[in-house]
């Protein structure tokens, strides 16, 4: 398994959501627009065994994959999960199920 490093980031000030689209009875956050963002589910291995989390897939830099971990109703966590591509074991498109209000597996 080769090495990485979880970096956590928390916003500053003027961090916020400025000029965003809000998200449909949600409190903070942005919505999508546009369909520049894509959810993903992420099964990776990592020093404790293999994990599976929400993710939204930001950029390559160099060797490694930048993912940032996102929970069940599609809100960013402060969490930014940097990859090896040999330490993931899949990426499943995922869908927000608008009548639930929470990520599912496309089909």
């Amino acid at each position: 398994m080769s090495k990485r490093k979880i970096i956590v980031t928390k916003g500053g000030p003027g961090s916020g959501n400025f000029g965003h689209v809000g998200r449909p009875g949600k409190v903070g956050g942005s919505a999508l627009g546009k369909g520049k963002r894509k959810y993903i589910r992420l099964r990776f291995k990592s020093i404790n065994g293999n994990k599976v989390i929400w993710a939204v897939k930001m950029f390559h830099r160099g060797s490694f994959i930048y993912y940032r971990k996102i929970d069940k109703l599609g809100d960013m966590t402060n969490e930014l999960i940097v990859l090896s591509p040999k330490d993931i074991i899949y990426e499943k498109p995922a869908k927000m199920n608008t009548h639930y209000g929470e990520l599912e597996l496309e089909e």
